[in-house]
């Protein structure tokens, strides 16, 4: 989410990232997600891919406020 927010608030970065074939994350370790990860989808498959993927984290946060 946190990621997602960066990208947005910085189209330069993206158009930047949109160079590269690849992204890798040497301080990845046995996470799930990784920066890397973040970027890659955000630029390979498309913005919304991760709002679909954390909506249902968002939903739940939201049930939690009421």
């Amino acid at each position: 989410m946190l990621w997602v927010n960066y990208l947005d608030n910085n189209p330069e970065l993206v158009e930047y990232a949109k160079q590269f074939d690849d992204y890798n994350d040497i301080f990845k370790g046995k996470s799930l997600n990784c920066q890397a990860d973040v970027v890659r989808q955000y630029i390979k498959v498309g913005r919304q891919s991760l709002v679909d993927d954390y909506q249902e984290l968002m939903d739940m946060f939201k049930k939690r406020e009421c």
